[in-house]
């Protein structure tokens, strides 16, 4: 089911080469991080995951470095910070875009086992108990909808998992284009006055934050071959998926958002370099690193960095590898095209995560 969905975007990926600039878009600028109001929060991050990786069973490399992408060598003496009780902290996870397509086997972080798709979003997770987490999901919202309908299920598990009696802190995570739909979850509740006073952090990975060049040049190609993707058992499209990632909506949009003030914000992006790109995602990078060379084969990496938000970190991989369990798929097929050849410990990466953005401040 993977491949089917894989080659009509790869048809898509290599039609016509995407222009610098599409008329509408917003007038934006690219500055360093300091300057744009982003905290580096890498050096901080990188020994967190390498505390996870030495915890992790022997099999997985204890060395972070190869993992990601740094200014400096991580500091292996570097104190670790208070840890937060985690009993009364819940997880939400917003998966992107086709993820009910392939949600029996692999959910953003999830352990790669083939299940059912009732049972998936809950029992992928329990890898994490060791968190002693109050809960950790994904939210079933459609892999084929527009931002603005799946803001409004976000919204919805948000504030229903508010209403938790045995919850006193959400994190919440998006992924690839679960990051629009969460923002604009957001931006809803900000607008009403329905902000949770428990969300306490909002997540970004890989995160579709500024649209993609992708979605600008071939939305109506991927509208035109949209049905196709029905016969090879996606559930079908309610339109306007592609268009919420384009650019001049998503510059548009974020120029005129109001986002909640209180919960703290984090981002992790990706870049890798095309030998260790998915098959399936190969003809995207060609095209994308054409623009910028920084880039996971979906999104340009200074797309994906949310505003006022702290950069934990700049995984090595493609936007596929350290979220999604292509890797374990049984279907050998779907591990040639889908899955990059590269281990990569995403367990312990969400950990990390969550360890981070829960930590006590000093």
């Amino acid at each position: 089911m993977c491949v089917a969905i894989a080659l009509p975007l790869l048809v898509i990926a290599c039609a016509t080469p995407i222009p610098d600039g599409e008329a509408g878009q917003p007038l934006t600028v690219r500055l360093p991080l300091r300057n744009a109001h982003v905290s580096d929060g890498r050096a901080g991050f990188a020994a967190a995951f390498q505390r996870e990786l030495v915890a992790s069973p022997p099999a997985t490399r204890p060395d972070a470095a190869p993992y990601l992408r740094l200014d400096t060598p991580i500091d292996a003496n570097a104190s670790a910070p208070a840890r937060a009780d985690l009993r009364r902290t819940s997880v939400l996870i917003v998966p992107g875009l086709f993820g009910d397509c392939v949600d029996t086997q692999a959910v953003p972080f999830g352990d790669g086992v083939v299940r059912s798709r009732d049972d998936q979003y809950t029992q992928a997770y329990r890898i994490y108990d060791d968190l002693g987490l109050a809960g950790i999901r994904a939210l079933k919202v459609p892999g084929r909808a527009s931002s603005t309908a799946n803001g409004e299920i976000v919204a919805r598990e948000l504030v229903a998992e508010a209403g938790r009696g045995d919850v006193d802190r959400i994190v919440l995570i998006g992924y690839s284009k679960g990051v629009p739909d969460m923002l604009e979850g957001l931006a809803g509740l900000q607008r009403d006055g329905r902000v949770p006073a428990k969300l306490k952090s909002v997540v970004s990975v890989a995160g579709v934050v500024m649209g993609t060049p992708l979605a600008d040049k071939f939305a109506s190609l991927y509208d035109a071959i949209s049905g196709a993707m029905e016969l090879a058992g996606c559930p079908p499209s309610t339109g306007g998926e592609v268009q919420s990632m384009m650019r001049p909506l998503r510059g548009a949009w974020l120029a005129h958002a109001v986002l909640p003030s209180t919960p703290s914000y984090y981002s992790i992006v990706g870049h890798a370099d095309r030998d260790d790109v998915a098959l399936a995602l190969r003809g995207f990078f060609d095209r994308l690193s054409a623009l910028d060379r920084r880039t996971d084969g979906q999104v340009l990496l200074p797309d994906a960095i949310l505003p006022d938000s702290t950069l934990l970190a700049v995984a090595n991989s493609d936007h596929w590898n350290f979220v999604l369990p292509f890797a374990r798929s049984p279907r050998r097929i779907v591990q040639a095209q889908l899955a990059s050849g590269r281990d990569f410990p995403r367990e312990a990466l969400l950990r990390a995560i969550v360890r981070t953005v829960t930590a006590p401040p000093n």
